[in-house]
């Protein structure tokens, strides 16, 4: 499930996109509540999903830098290395960045 549309009220529509996992495995989704038809709903979800595969940020989060450097070692780096060099670039990661840049703001 990439998104949703969900009918909130009267011309309310809640839209729900799945954008990634923290590192606890949570869930992390961007929602935005749109006033006026469905139709419109549904072109914003598609707008976003465009732009989520573009690899285009959906919203200006506010991340810390360990929190993004999860993300990027799960979407961006392990599915292109091998799981050794994945875990390799996480314990450099971990000694050299981390500690020092971990709680910072992205």
């Amino acid at each position: 499930m990439a998104g949703q549309i969900i009918n909130r009220k009267n011309d309310t529509w809640l839209v729900r996109i799945f954008t990634w996992k923290d590192s606890k495995g949570n869930r992390k989704y961007l929602n935005k509540t749109i006033h006026g038809t469905e139709k419109d709903a549904q072109h914003y979800l598609t707008a976003k999903l465009r732009e989520k595969d573009l690899g285009i940020s959906l919203e200006a989060s506010v991340l810390i830098v360990s929190d993004f450097l999860d993300q990027w070692l799960e979407t961006g780096v392990r599915p292109r290395v091998s799981p050794r060099t994945a875990d390799g670039y996480a314990s450099l990661l971990e000694r050299y960045i981390r500690k020092s840049l971990g709680q910072k703001k992205a």
